[in-house]
């Protein structure tokens, strides 16, 4: 049986209830839990891209990054 949310004493210690992720939003191969509790194996593929802004306001990638 999963759980989605801990209460101890009127302290929430863990509550999953608000999770809204599924597995393609999840980089490929990553473990994560569900609202119900359960966990879940990412299947997103995806990437991480980094911008720097510059004082002009404008936002480029740094260099060697595409």
């Amino acid at each position: 049986m999963a759980l989605n949310k801990i209460i101890y004493k009127d302290r929430t210690l863990i509550d999953l209830t608000n999770t809204t992720a599924v597995e393609s939003d999840v980089f490929s191969g990553k473990i994560f839990h569900k609202a119900d509790g359960t966990t879940a194996v990412g299947t997103g593929g995806g990437s991480l891209k980094l911008y720097l802004k510059h004082s002009a306001g404008q936002f480029t990638p740094p260099a060697g990054c595409s």
